[in-house]
């Protein structure tokens, strides 16, 4: 479950889509960077928890044996209070009424129809400021053109034409959440050569026809180097390889690539058991948003305009600190990543 019935995945592709009545329909192509700023914090929190808690206690450096654990991860990625607010200043065309805002003091009406008309095609510098997707719902986006003063040719002769400030509210709020949370199912299955398979899955969930469905998975393989050495040191290690990749429909994609180093000490017997871990991860994600727009311009006509942009690509480091606790056929596990979102995961589940 996603919060709340899937609420953030439906929200998410809606908002990317999303236009402000001040901006031309003609001009959509102009909301991708202010709507990359508003999703900014689920989309880095999504990679955050789609990358968290893989790499924990190292496989047992056995050559041969079976290890098996099954069980639900949750996963949640903590915000700050400068994630909650984002500006931006874009160069857009705006809308006919927008114009008509601007122009509304020039007293000559012919005049007047003249600087809208060269207005229709201009892009003029605004700011677009408020809440991002987590931040607060009693917020709201708010548009601003801040005025100028123009040297306009009419019939022969130069004006001075000013252009009204205009501040508009797009009435967009954020959801005021805390964190991104996220459940999936794990599965581990070792050792071969002190090598243990992981999946992490969350099963297809249908968001609706316009959304299609959501669909995670992800696997990969940690290998204790140890097992190649007759004496054993006091401590595991193991190296790691994970990939991963979240669908929603054909309207959001995300891949993401892990490498990394663990280690770990295990205290205690069979039946009850205590491993601290520590790690060191490079992370690579690159998330995009493919959507066909349909929109109706001034003129009646109906449009299509293709957003494709990468919301979200690039490589990071990450330190993993946390412990698992083994009583019996039971396995509890925290881990807490320290990255630009602090994230952590929790799992529990069945161990043979």
């Amino acid at each position: 479950m996603i919060l709340n019935g899937n609420k953030i995945w439906v929200l998410l592709t809606s908002i990317i889509i999303f236009n402000f009545k001040i901006f031309s329909q003609s001009d959509v192509e102009s909301l991708v960077e202010p709507v990359r700023l508003y999703a900014a914090p689920i989309i880095e929190g999504t990679v955050g928890n789609l990358s968290s808690g893989w790499m924990q206690r190292s496989p047992r450096a056995k050559m041969f044996g079976l290890d098996v654990e099954v069980g639900v991860i949750g996963l949640g990625t903590i915000f700050g209070q400068q994630d909650k607010t984002f500006a931006s200043h874009v160069n857009v065309k705006l809308s006919e009424p927008t114009i008509d805002a601007i122009v509304s003091n020039i007293s000559d009406i012919e005049l007047r129809q003249a600087v809208k008309e060269s207005l229709r095609d201009a892009k003029l510098n605004v700011s677009v400021s408020g809440p991002t997707v987590i931040g607060s719902s009693n917020e709201t986006i708010k548009f601003h053109y801040a005025g100028d003063t123009i040297s306009y040719n009419y019939n022969g002769q130069n004006y001075m034409v000013v252009l009204r400030e205009v501040d508009e509210d797009t009435r967009i709020t954020g959801i005021n959440f805390p964190l991104v949370p996220l459940a999936a199912l794990q599965g581990s299955i070792g050792t071969i050569g002190g090598t243990k398979l992981l999946i992490r899955t969350i099963p297809p969930i249908d968001l609706g026809s316009k959304n299609g469905k959501l669909f995670y998975i992800g696997g990969g393989l940690l290998h204790n180097p140890m097992v190649w050495i007759s004496k054993k040191p006091p401590i595991d290690a193991s190296i790691g390889f994970i990939v991963y990749r979240l669908n929603v429909g054909d309207v959001f994609k995300s891949f993401g690539m892990q490498s990394g180093l663990s280690f770990s000490k295990t205290f205690g017997d069979n039946f009850m058991q205590f491993s601290p871990f520590v790690g060191f991860n490079v992370d690579y994600n690159k998330t995009n948003i493919h959507y066909l727009y349909e929109y109706t311009n001034e003129n009646g006509e109906r449009k299509n305009y293709l957003l494709d942009f990468a919301l979200n690509e690039n490589t990071g480091f990450r330190f993993n600190t946390g412990f698992e606790l083994k009583a019996a056929f039971m396995n509890f596990s925290l881990n807490y990543s320290y990255q630009k979102y602090h994230s952590f995961s929790g799992g529990i589940g069945l161990i043979f």
